[in-house]
């Protein structure tokens, strides 16, 4: 059965979708108790941006940041160009690299397709996340 998506559901996808890869952008562990996360910020009015003071407007820096709080985290926001931002990111070379790192704490998350990610998350260590990238009916 193939479902359509909403509007309402087109957006939500995007938004979550947009949140993950703005979240993730450049995200590194800025203290030793890895309470403090970078966060890339490309210029993408109104969704986020940087602006003419230095501080990140935008509505998903307002997301992020009530995530922030609820999480206990404190963000730091760092202006990159969209390639340097994707750049930054801690691409691997292989899933189990990506799952390594993130199962020793060289990396906040790592993402992995299903198939992989149910199979060997506890092995390394890691939390399942109910966030799904391009799902398809």
């Amino acid at each position: 059965m193939i479902h359509k998506l909403t509007r309402a559901h087109t957006w939500v996808y995007y938004l979550c979708a947009a949140m993950v890869v703005v979240s993730t952008v450049a995200a590194g562990r800025v203290d030793g108790a890895g309470r403090t996360v970078r966060v890339g910020v490309y210029q993408n009015k109104p969704k986020v941006f940087m602006d003419e003071n230095g501080h990140a407007p935008g509505f998903f820096i307002d997301l992020l940041d009530e995530i922030a709080v609820r999480e206990g985290r404190t963000l730091v926001y760092v202006l990159c160009e969209w390639v340097e931002c994707l750049a930054a990111a801690a691409p691997t070379g292989s899933l189990e690299e990506a799952f390594k790192l993130a199962g020793n704490g060289s990396a906040d998350a790592a993402i992995a397709n299903h198939f992989f990610g149910d199979y060997f998350y506890q092995s390394y260590g890691l939390v399942k996340t109910p966030i799904v990238f391009n799902a398809a009916g």
